[in-house]
């Protein structure tokens, strides 16, 4: 019986199979503006993202609904010509070509002469590595070695925005190939199985990402191990492409009222609204995260071609802008990072009026002058292919040149050279006498912070009892307890030069806000510490230094501990974050033809958040009596510019947030300034 059962399941499945089958491989092919209409609607979200407009925290999934599109449009294609045997792999890649690459030689050669002209040698290297990456297609896997895509990092990297086209570029590869042979061998018939294995596998592989030990340590790799795997990589983004497949088959299901098409529509029109205001780059991504969007696209896509969906996504505003939407892409991410780097206006708000206004100027004149004539068939195929090829072998060969003799450093003299050498100085000291001048290894007393940090050694967290036992060690009699991040590291030692005769101890938690977050696992216990360990035992405590980067997410609880009496016992000293910069000091301070005579433009989002977390410390010291506020900002930065070294060019800085001992120095004179502990 239970044979029987289980052959009419498969009977039943193979049916289901078939149908779909035939359905995808008689598909047909006619222009859908509506479908330009949601292109516009996915550039415009990653254009407002980028440019910085805090209402759509989430526009990072235009992306997303890009690959749900490109899914859906190469898989129709590639389907329609095998099922009448003109799919030919020349011409596919060959359209491909012609699509995508002149204008990103465009880009290419533009950021590699505005990064020649005015960027350091050491910048000038990483860029051409990521070049020759963005060329052969493989810019994903450069970037996914590197660094986090929200990171602060980012912002020094023009091609970073490639990356989504490689992931493209690898499904455009692999893809075709699939149908193909499923097509010259018995079993295309089964070919929606083959599409759901390989979206649900691509899903898994993300499940497996996020677990964050690999499934129990069964893959222990990096590539399954880090969350930035599931960003980047070709396989973990599968699954997106084909949900934009999946729709072949799903619209030759004709939906019989226009009622129905606008609920289908407004419901896409939901997902997607909900992932581009209540996502943000907080969120672990892609994950469950995407899917909101994924399938928000893939039912616009299928409702577009009725009713309301149709008026709205052909309105000709929008389908020109998805038309110039690869162009727009392409160009708006290295225009954003060179404005940012260049630019002295001092309105945020115009300025990304202006970033936008000139990415779609630029857009549209790439379109024009090179993509649509680029994309025309013609023959010379030929010519076109051996003019591409060989303008993307010389750029990758100078490129190659470029990286081997560092940067081409002979362009760089003068004070450049002066800043670079003493920033180099100032990060190998403090490397070896500052940043790692701490415990964590087995003596928890062996240096002047007690950590909470996990023991390398162990992989054990200390206990709050033993960090209190070494501040009980570090404090003695008549002196401060300083709680903070590496950056309160800084601070400790500003402190000491200031007030060499006081006594401090640190209780230190690398990247971590002076909070009790039992989610971030932020100094867990630090409450106890205070409140058992030290209040009796160390009654002559003079008070509690908090010095940290203030990170968005707990700054906030670490306010409401002080204002709510956390800490009513002792007078409580408070040091604000820093705006940080965007780069080695040698290239902001002094690029050819470009002097910022020692300052620079500060980056208007980190000021922002730096602004407004000190807004709300400063009400800290107005409402509570024992409170009192530092800012490093005020110590370093005019109301537009931010120093960076001193005169006689020895830097201030060892990199984004961390002070060199010049800065600690110049911080000290600061502290002594404003009667800081006085």
């Amino acid at each position: 019986m239970r044979a029987l059962i289980l052959t009419i399941i498969k009977f039943i499945f193979f049916l289901l199979a078939l149908t779909a089958y035939n359905k995808i491989f008689m598909t047909t092919l006619h222009y859908r503006p509506e479908i330009d209409g949601l292109r516009a609607i996915a550039v415009l979200s990653v254009v407002l993202y980028h440019v910085g407009f805090e209402f759509i925290p989430g526009g990072f999934i235009g992306v997303d609904i890009f690959f749900v599109i490109s899914g859906y449009l190469i898989s129709k294609l590639v389907f329609k010509q095998v099922s009448t045997g003109d799919f030919s792999f020349g011409t596919f890649y060959l359209r491909r070509v012609r699509r995508l690459v002149p204008a990103l030689l465009l880009v290419l050669v533009s950021c590699f002469f505005i990064e020649f002209l005015f960027y350091p040698a050491s910048e000038f290297q990483k860029f051409t590595g990521s070049l020759v990456y963005s060329i052969i297609g493989m810019s994903n896997i450069y970037f996914w070695s590197e660094v986090g895509y929200f990171d602060t990092a980012s912002s020094l990297k023009p091609l970073l925005h490639t990356w989504s086209l490689s992931v493209e570029e690898q499904f455009y590869l692999f893809f075709p190939i699939i149908i193909f042979l499923a097509s010259k061998v018995k079993i295309k018939q089964f070919f929606p199985i083959i599409l759901i294995s390989m979206g649900v596998g691509s899903y898994i592989l993300n499940v497996i990402v996020f677990s964050n030990n690999g499934l129990g340590g069964i893959f222990e790799s990096k590539l399954f191990t880090e969350q930035s795997s599931a960003f980047y990589l070709m396989p973990f983004r599968v699954f997106e492409f084909l949900i934009g497949t999946s729709l072949i088959w799903v619209e030759s299901y004709r939906i019989k009222k226009d009622s129905y098409a606008n609920l289908i529509f407004f419901a896409g029109c939901f997902l997607i609204l909900y992932s581009l205001f209540y996502l943000s780059e907080e969120d672990i991504f892609p994950y469950y995260n995407a899917l909101p969007s994924c399938i928000g696209s893939a039912l616009i896509i299928y409702s577009s071609s009725y009713g309301f969906a149709k008026k709205v996504l052909s309105i000709r505003g929008l389908v020109f802008i998805g038309l110039i939407s690869y162009s727009l892409y392409l160009i708006h991410w290295p225009l954003i990072i060179y404005w940012n780097e260049f630019s002295s206006i001092d309105n945020p708000t115009l300025e990304k009026f202006l970033m936008i206004a000139i990415s779609l100027i630029l857009a549209i004149l790439s379109f024009y002058f090179i993509e649509k004539p680029f994309r025309r068939p013609s023959k010379s195929d030929s010519g076109f292919l051996i003019a591409s090829f060989s303008t993307s072998l010389v750029l990758m060969a100078i490129s190659a040149n470029v990286w081997k003799y560092d940067g081409w450093s002979w362009r760089e003299e003068g004070p450049t050279s002066k800043l670079e050498a003493s920033e180099i100085q100032e990060n190998e000291i403090y490397l070896e006498e500052i940043n790692l001048n701490y415990p964590i290894h087995e003596d928890l007393h062996s240096a002047h912070t007690c950590t909470f940090d996990t023991n390398q050694d162990t992989g054990e967290i200390a206990s709050p009892e033993e960090v209190a036992n070494c501040a009980k060690v570090k404090i003695r009699n008549n002196g401060f307890i300083l709680v903070g991040d590496s950056t309160g590291r800084d601070a400790l030692i500003a402190l000491k030069l200031a007030y060499p005769r006081e006594n401090f101890a640190m209780i230190h938690q690398s990247g971590c806000a002076p909070s009790e977050d039992a989610e971030s696992g932020c100094f867990l216990g630090l409450s106890k510490i205070f409140s058992e360990y030290l209040t009796n035992d160390n009654a002559n405590i003079k008070g509690v230094i908090f010095a940290s980067r203030y990170l968005r997410e707990n700054y906030k609880s670490f306010i409401n501990d002080v204002e709510g009496g956390e800490y009513d016992k002792y007078s409580v000293f408070i040091i604000g974050p820093y705006i940080g910069k965007k780069g080695s000091i040698g290239k902001i301070v002094e690029k050819q033809g470009y002097s910022l005579s020692g300052e620079y433009s500060y980056y208007k989002k980190m000021e922002a958040i730096v602004s407004d977390i000190e807004s709300e410390l400063e009400y800290l010291q107005e409402i509570r009596g024992n409170v009192r506020f530092f800012s490093k900002k005020d110590a370093f930065c005019s109301s537009t510019k931010c120093k960076l070294h001193t005169t006689n060019n020895q830097v201030l800085l060892v990199d984004d947030i961390h002070l060199s001992r010049i800065g600690m120095q110049h911080m000290s004179k600061e502290l002594l300034r404003n009667n800081f502990l006085d």
